[in-house]
């Protein structure tokens, strides 16, 4: 909740990626994520992001990625991490399927922000989730895992959870 000061500056404020963006607070876009039912997607994103500059991502990357995808990420990580680098998030994943989640990643926009409208994110790469249940949970994500990031990774690319019998 805003007082009234910070309404008006908030009214006032101009950022310059457009009209449609107003000062948010970190803490309000992690509440507004779980009310919205993407808490655990975001969780992982944030977990994977940090991972990935941490200089022990070797070892920690296969706790947030797919089993199927960690051989990519191992080789790939010098190019991943100068890929994420600069980055912020967007709170609101697109769901392709239950078990699909995209998240976009827009250059960081310098301020934690807020859309009161939708917002085209220019030059946003995006971060594939899958849910894998299946598999342990070493970071509360319920179960998500990234699977690949830069353009939409098509469903039929996706690995097939293995289910015990």
């Amino acid at each position: 909740m805003r007082n009234a000061r910070e309404a008006l500056q908030a009214l006032d404020y101009e950022h310059p990626w457009g009209p449609d963006l107003i000062p948010g607070r970190d803490h309000e876009a992690w509440l507004q994520t779980n009310a919205e039912g993407h808490g655990h997607v975001f969780t992982l994103t944030c977990g994977f992001l940090a991972v990935v500059k941490d200089p022990s991502a070797v070892d920690l990357l296969p706790a947030v990625v797919t089993p199927e995808s960690l051989s990519n990420w191992l080789e790939q990580l010098d190019a991943v991490r100068a890929l994420v680098a600069g980055r912020g998030v967007a709170t609101r994943p697109d769901y392709p399927t239950p078990d699909v989640a995209y998240v976009k990643l827009p250059p960081d926009p310098g301020d934690t922000v807020r859309a009161t409208a939708d917002a085209p994110l220019e030059g946003a790469i995006i971060l594939t989730l899958q849910r894998r249940p299946e598999l342990p949970d070493a970071v509360g994500s319920g179960g998500w895992r990234v699977h690949a990031v830069g353009d939409y990774e098509s469903i039929d690319k996706m690995p097939t959870p293995r289910t015990e019998r």
